[in-house]
């Protein structure tokens, strides 16, 4: 068997890892060929992970984080803490005798990189553009080359936010939570890492502009005017893919679904699908049982959102109470609510 992998990302990266520990434990013979553009830059947020996510890197890379974790610049995690959502603080922890980690996505893309190399006799690394045309050399091609350029496959969702601003803060913080931290345009991620502490300013610029985004960032974080010039702008279109597997064609990470960063759900979306795509590769489950499995997955992040939203937060405007409506609507078109809420 020959499988394409393509994209370096944290999701492309975790993906091949994980491939190639799952045929090595089996005795699968497999040639896994990892192919990426370096002109195209890693974009360098950092991440936040669930226990399922760090368990699989430490399984796939054989990596201790114990030991290790200054190589990724990562800090441990116990859990999300959700401040100014209500009246009182919030805080998910994980379940005891489990944690996760933080860590910054390039020392990620580059311990893997080499660890792929070291553990993994049956991998080849190719440094180009890939080309649509030599996929029938490939038994499989797996596609984490992040957002698609067209969305026709894909179902857009109407979720609450569109817009993000990313700044890092140079001084490095260490607080055991992944802080989810409600403001009045949206809410902001903060990730505390060895070496920075990652802030992701999340809105919608029906509400706010770019501008009053970037004023409510400096009001509420270490920032100032001078560093709205390293301020970076990303859009947050959610969507997911309607066919995560079309025969050999397969994808993963933002190729395969995008939402809003809520509780870590981008790396651990991503780790659920390896899972379901290497049940598929080894014959265990049909193509149409593989997509409904991670559209499954994909709807419960998406409801997991809403559930947050439908909430509130202390703040009330505009935007808030919009929101509140726009996520209410959305679950009143699942069962979610009849499910979870009393």
């Amino acid at each position: 068997m020959k499988i394409a992998i393509l994209g370096a990302g944290s999701a492309g990266i975790l993906t091949t890892g994980c491939i190639l520990k799952d045929f090595k434990d089996k005795n699968i013979e497999c040639e896994v060929v990892h192919i990426f553009d370096p002109s195209i830059p890693i974009l360098g947020v950092g991440e936040s992970t669930t226990s399922e996510v760090t368990f699989a890197i430490g399984q796939a890379f054989d990596f201790t984080f114990a030991t290790e974790a200054k190589q990724l610049n990562s800090t441990t995690k116990y859990g999300t803490h959700y401040i100014n959502w209500r009246k009182k603080d919030i805080i998910f922890p994980f379940q005891t005798g489990y944690h996760a980690v933080h860590f910054d996505a390039k020392d990620f893309a580059k311990m893997g990189l080499e660890k792929l190399k070291k553990l993994y006799p049956n991998y080849k690394l190719l440094k180009q553009n890939w080309k649509n045309e030599n996929a029938n050399q490939y038994d499989y091609v797996i596609d984490c080359r992040g957002r698609p350029d067209n969305f026709e496959d894909y179902k857009e969702c109407n979720l609450i936010l569109n817009s993000a601003l990313v700044y890092d803060d140079p001084n490095p913080s260490d607080f055991g939570f992944t802080r989810h931290i409600a403001h009045k345009y949206g809410w902001m991620f903060v990730i505390p890492l060895q070496h920075r502490t990652s802030h992701g300013f999340l809105f919608n610029d029906i509400f706010c502009s770019e501008r009053e985004a970037q004023n409510e960032l400096i009001r509420i974080t270490n920032a100032t005017d001078i560093d709205r010039q390293n301020f970076r702008k990303f859009p947050l279109k959610p969507y997911y893919c309607k066919k995560t597997i079309d025969g050999k064609m397969l994808k993963n990470g933002n190729r395969a679904v995008f939402f809003e960063p809520m509780s870590a759900n981008s790396l651990y979306m991503a780790t659920k699908n390896v899972q379901i795509l290497l049940e598929y590769i080894n014959g265990e489950i049909t193509q149409d049982e593989a997509n409904q499995l991670c559209i499954l997955n994909y709807r419960a992040v998406e409801d997991l959102i809403n559930l947050i939203y439908h909430g509130g937060s202390i703040y009330e405007n505009d935007f808030w109470n919009w929101a509140k409506t726009r996520a209410t609507n959305n679950l009143n078109q699942t069962d979610v609510l009849k499910r979870y809420v009393a």
